[in-house]
């Protein structure tokens, strides 16, 4: 029986063979991979272990920091996953080490399965260009296929997915390949977005909205804070300092692989091993500048 350090091991094992850099991590991600882009990575062996609550946060960490976000298992609680289909958990990509290690080489799969069925998404401007070659009406083709002419319209005016027999369908009538190749990536939208948990991430929020950056907030990740404007912060904004010291550490290792700047935020002076500011000096401070060369 495969275990999850196995898993952990042959995923190292495919970034090493494919020239990424990467750190451990945990929490809602496990590993963090880059090379011309930002990978977040969860691992599990069986993929209906993932929490909603996870998903949300590993989407809205991807979304802030332009990385595609990741769950390589290996199957669910009915079925063995296949090695040329990307799944789907709760709007993450989900995939087996195989099919990660063909995206990473950008070999990208055409095939996912969603709510049970298995479809491709079609690209509007193939699918009119090879229906006009042939010299077929929307309707005649759709009449080839077996689906309705509104459906060959909806398919020719914007990308969208189709049932996987239906493109198969179309692709044997035009001679020719009609769909897009997958995107892992996808945007978050703006009421997912997550809440401070307490007053004083609530008062460091406040002030760091008022130097210009827009801001969100984690439960399950090392840090609790990515601050945005035109640079991006990673924060540590905490009153407590219980595992401050292993938190420092994992955001030390992922600063070094995202490019991305760490600091903490203390109500009161603390030294740590990255860039530190406690409360009062935050809300003295009158722009956003200040901030960044207080980081540097």
């Amino acid at each position: 029986m495969i275990k999850r350090e196995n898993l952990m091991e042959r995923t190292e094992k495919i970034l090493d063979e494919t020239g990424f850099r990467y750190c451990k991590y945990s929490g809602c991600f496990d590993i963090a991979a880059k090379k011309k882009g930002t990978f977040l990575i969860k691992i599990l062996i069986n993929i209906d272990s993932f929490q909603q609550e996870h998903s949300k946060e590993l989407r809205i960490i991807s979304d802030d920091l332009s990385a595609s976000p990741v769950v390589v298992g290996l199957q669910t609680n009915y079925e063995k996953l296949q090695d040329n289909i990307i799944y789907e958990r709760f709007k993450i990509p989900t995939m087996t080490p195989c099919m990660l290690e063909n995206i990473l080489l950008n070999n990208m799969p055409d095939i996912f399965r969603f709510r049970g069925g298995l479809f491709s998404e079609i690209n509007a401007v193939k699918l009119r260009n090879a229906r006009m070659e042939k010299g077929f009406t929307q309707k005649k083709l759709a009449e080839k296929v077996g689906v309705s002419k509104k459906n060959i319209y909806e398919h020719e005016a914007e990308d969208k997915p189709a049932a996987l027999e239906i493109v198969k369908k179309i692709e044997d009538v035009l001679d020719c390949v009609v769909t897009n190749h997958l995107s892992i990536t996808g945007k978050v939208i703006e009421d997912e977005r997550l809440m401070p948990e307490n007053k004083f991430e609530k008062s460091v929020g406040n002030e760091l909205n008022r130097l210009g950056f827009s801001t969100d907030f984690f439960k399950r990740a090392h840090f609790n804070l990515i601050a945005k404007e035109k640079t991006i912060i990673i924060a540590h904004a905490n009153e407590s300092e219980k595992n401050t010291e292993k938190t420092i550490q994992y955001m030390l290792d992922f600063s070094k692989i995202t490019k991305t700047p760490v600091l903490a935020i203390t109500p009161e002076e603390k030294t740590f091993d990255i860039p530190t500011i406690y409360k009062k000096e935050l809300s003295k401070m009158s722009s956003s500048r200040e901030l960044l060369e207080a980081i540097r």
